[in-house]
């Protein structure tokens, strides 16, 4: 039996054929290809990871929100972070680990000791001889769970070993600001302080409440003391 093609039939024909061996190379060629990468907003690496208290934190008996705001005891070493080798930062800080060193991703070199010889309240402050700055600062953090419709007070007592300034934060979470002010210091204790404005969480954040002190310029040594958050008397956010 034969089978006789038309001119037109052969065309019908040639052009099917064509049709399916492009879509078998195409198919061959996505199946080739890479999954894209969902697309991840990465986390700050400067921050380290943090669990959300059930509560906010009660002040303690002195109106204070903070903990081991007075540098006096629980010195524990710093451990280096092993995600990054660039910053030099050694010695211990005060509070068994409430305070800790959030400066890791900086290019800087710097020591933190207890010093029982300088000091402003108690018995002990906490020194930090900051060295060498190539970039970055040195970041002195302390996260507490508080409520963040209504306004607080940031305060510490601060010397230096010549004239200089610090700065005083406080921001809840990674990227809500609440306040932040560069305040001299020098070679007598002088308490520092700023306010913070009230503001409410937005949709998906959380209420960790990073009080923060920012050291810059090297070849200095700093001593800090009675660092305090304490609520202003009356503030709350109108409903």
């Amino acid at each position: 039996m034969k089978v006789i093609i038309k001119p037109l039939g052969f065309i019908v024909l040639m052009t099917a054929l064509a049709s399916l061996a492009f879509l078998v190379i195409r198919q061959t060629r996505d199946a080739s290809l890479p999954t894209p990468p969902s697309r991840q907003v990465a986390a700050n690496p400067s921050l380290p990871p943090v669990e959300v208290a059930p509560t906010p934190q009660a002040s303690l008996s002195d109106g204070n929100l903070l903990t081991s705001g007075g540098f006096e005891e629980g010195f524990t070493a710093i451990t280096p972070d092993p995600k990054t080798n660039v910053a030099r930062i050694t010695g211990t800080i005060a509070g068994s680990g409430v305070w800790f060193d959030n400066s890791s991703w900086a290019d800087i070199t710097a020591e933190y000791a207890p010093d029982r010889t300088i000091f402003h309240g108690g018995e002990c402050s906490q020194r930090v001889d900051l060295k060498t700055v190539r970039a970055g600062q040195i970041q002195l953090a302390q996260i507490r769970v508080l409520p963040t419709d209504r306004d607080y007070e940031v305060s510490a007592w601060v010397r230096t070993s010549k004239p200089t300034k610090i700065t005083l934060a406080m921001r809840v979470g990674e990227r809500s600001l609440l306040t932040t002010q560069d305040l001299p210091a020098g070679p007598e204790w002088r308490e520092v302080s700023v306010k913070t404005f009230r503001r409410r969480l937005a949709e998906g954040e959380n209420n960790n409440t990073w009080v923060m002190l920012f050291l810059r310029e090297p070849g200095i040594t700093y001593w800090i003391d009675d660092v305090k958050v304490s609520q202003i008397n009356g503030s709350q956010a109108a409903k």
